[in-house]
């Protein structure tokens, strides 16, 4: 793996890089030692975070001397992996998670090589929360932040509703039926996204949670939206998990936000929160 030689001023762009993919990141640190940040964005987003939330949070924190790293996972910004993932049998749910580990681990393997962080604090959104608390638990990471934390289950259904109600009312957009025509919509994905096949029986069962494993007792911070759909649903999932031990979990609701915290007086509430609590 090597590190680009792209530098303004305290940031610095790092190309991590091996045989099986290409990494794009911004790292933004004042010493290269103590506390690291390393934002993760979820699947469908990029290092920027919405509405450049990732990059206005870590500004934040290299005011205050605290590095961080934001990155852009394969295929999303400049990155990318080459051939296919490792094969991993399991369902949906447990490929998502096994995906970000696969990087993640190549990550943070390249800034124990060349960095002397003591301290690594991994955040995300959505549903790259359940993956990066995943993470943490298996490098016994002492802290993680989750933004609008969604849950990833695992279901026996063959259809998932939720997903077929979300694509049906997607159809009623234009923009989606212009990419209809000039065939411009990943299917497979599409697809995947709705059917579940449920395959646990084949994996051994120590493999097979679609929740991260209670090796070490890691402290969260996750920050809803007030008018995000699913917080309650949420909500309700990360106390029940709170309870089953593994984490100590604290957690605050931004009044009139969404699941993106549009809106700069929203954004600057959350950049707070996390940058004070960290």
């Amino acid at each position: 793996m090597f590190e680009s030689k792209i530098k303004t001023g305290k940031e610095k762009a790092l190309i991590i890089s091996d045989q099986d993919c290409k990494i794009y990141s911004i790292l933004r640190s004042p010493s290269g030692t103590g506390t690291l940040v390393v934002f993760v964005p979820a699947r469908t987003g990029s290092r920027i975070g919405p509405q450049r939330m990732f990059v206005e949070i870590a500004r934040k924190l290299l005011d205050k001397n605290i590095s961080s790293l934001c990155i852009d996972l394969p295929p999303l910004g400049d990155s990318q992996h080459f051939g296919s993932l490792p094969f991993y049998k399991g369902n949906i749910v447990q490929q998502e998670v096994y995906f970000y580990r696969f990087h993640l681990e190549k990550i943070y393997d390249f800034l124990k090589e060349n960095y002397q962080y003591n301290d690594y604090v991994f955040c995300s959104i959505s549903t790259g929360c359940i993956p990066i608390l995943d993470f943490a638990q298996r490098k016994n990471f002492s802290r993680v932040v989750l933004i609008s934390p969604n849950h990833l289950t695992i279901s026996n259904s063959i259809i998932n509703s939720k997903n077929v109600k979300s694509y049906f009312l997607k159809l009623l957009n234009k923009e989606t039926w212009l990419k209809l025509i000039y065939f411009q919509l990943n299917y497979g994905k599409i697809m995947n996204n709705m059917i579940i096949i449920n395959k646990t029986k084949d994996i051994p069962k120590s493999k097979t949670s679609a929740t991260p494993q209670s090796k070490s007792e890691v402290n969260v911070l996750s920050v809803f939206g007030e008018k995000d759909s699913i917080r309650k649903e949420c909500q309700k999932f990360w106390r029940d998990y709170k309870k089953k031990g593994g984490i100590n979990y604290s957690e605050h609701v931004i009044e009139s936000a969404d699941h993106s915290f549009f809106g700069w007086n929203i954004k600057n509430e959350l950049i707070n929160i996390i940058s004070n609590w960290l």
